[in-house]
C-alpha cells in the first residue's frame, strides 16, 4: 500500500488475524492484466540490474508475499486504477482462483485474507494466542504510522478501533495516535545534520527523564522510513540517556 501511493491505508483483522485479515488503500491499484500474477511465485519488477540493490526505495516485493499467503488461505483481491472505469475482482482458494469479475470500487487495492492455514491445519497450530498475534500486528502497524506521518492509518481488531493516525503530516499526531496525547505533547524533537557530501541526518523524538520505561518496547529506529532493530543503536541511546541524566543530577 505505501508503495503504491497511499495516502489511506486501514486494516482490519479478526481472530488474530487467523480468521480474517483485511487492507484496503487509495493507491495506484493494479493494472487488469496484471491481476493473475498475484497468484504466481515471481521474483520482483523493482530491482532491474545488480545496482538498483544499493538504492532500494520500496518497502517490499508484492508478489512473492501475495502468492505465500494466496497458497495457505482465501484471497479476496479488489482492485482499481485511476484509468479504468470499474475495479476488478479475483478470488483465490488454496493458490487456486475461484473467480473473477468486474465491481463497482474506488481507485485502490483491497485485499481480504479469510481462514489462514485452513488447508495445513499443522501450521496453524504455530500461531500464538488471537491477542498475541493481536499485539503484533498492533505493534506493526504502529511503526509504519510513525514513519509515515503523512498516511492516514486505521487499525480495526475484532471490531474494535485500536489505532487512528490522522495522516496529517505532523509527527506529533502520529505520536499522540501511537503513545497517547500526553505522551506525544511531552516529547522533545532532536535533530543532527551531517553536511558533507554523502552525509547523513539523525532526527527524531525523544521523552524527557520524567517519561521512562520499563523496557525497550517504545523504543523505535528507522532508516531511510524502513524499521529497523539494532541492539547497538538500542545501547548508544541508553548511554546517552545516562550521560543526560547524570549531568542533571
Amino acid at each position: 500500500s505505501l508503495d503504491a501511493g497511499a495516502s489511506q491505508i486501514s486494516v482490519e483483522i479478526r481472530g488474530g488475524g487467523a480468521d480474517l485479515i483485511r487492507v484496503t488503500d487509495n493507491g495506484c491499484g493494479i493494472p487488469p492484466d496484471e491481476l493473475q500474477l498475484v497468484a504466481q511465485r515471481h521474483a520482483t519488477s523493482k530491482i532491474a540490474e545488480a545496482s538498483d540493490l544499493e538504492a532500494i526505495a520500496t518497502l517490499g516485493f508484492r508478489g512473492e508475499a501475495l502468492h505465500s499467503i494466496a497458497a495457505v488461505s482465501q484471497i479476496q483481491l479488489t482492485t482499481r486504477t485511476a484509468a479504468d472505469d470499474a475495479a476488478h475482482s479475483l478470488l483465490l482458494q488454496w493458490g487456486s482462483t475461484v473467480s473473477q469479475g468486474v465491481q463497482a470500487a474506488p481507485p485502490g487495492t483491497s485485499v481480504t485474507v479469510r481462514d489462514l492455514f485452513g488447508n495445513v491445519p499443522a501450521r496453524r497450530k504455530f500461531l500464538r494466542s488471537p491477542s498475541a498475534e493481536a499485539a503484533r500486528v498492533s505493534d506493526l502497524v504502529s511503526r509504519f504510522a510513525l514513519a509515515f506521518c503523512e498516511v492516514r492509518f486505521l487499525l480495526t481488531i475484532d471490531g474494535h478501533s485500536v489505532i487512528t493516525a490522522p495522516g496529517d503530516s505532523r509527527p506529533v499526531n502520529a505520536l499522540a495516535a501511537v503513545y497517547g496525547a500526553e505522551v506525544a505533547s511531552g516529547m522533545l524533537e532532536a535533530r543532527y545534520s551531517e553536511p558533507a557530501a554523502g552525509g547523513y541526518e539523525v532526527w527524531g523524538f525523544i521523552t524527557p527523564p520524567s517519561v521512562t520505561r520499563v523496557n525497550r518496547t517504545y523504543t523505535s529506529f528507522f532508516v531511510n522510513r524502513r524499521w529497523i532493530q539494532s541492539r547497538p543503536l538500542s545501547y548508544a541511546l541508553e548511554r546517552l540517556a545516562e550521560l543526560y541524566r547524570y549531568r542533571d543530577l
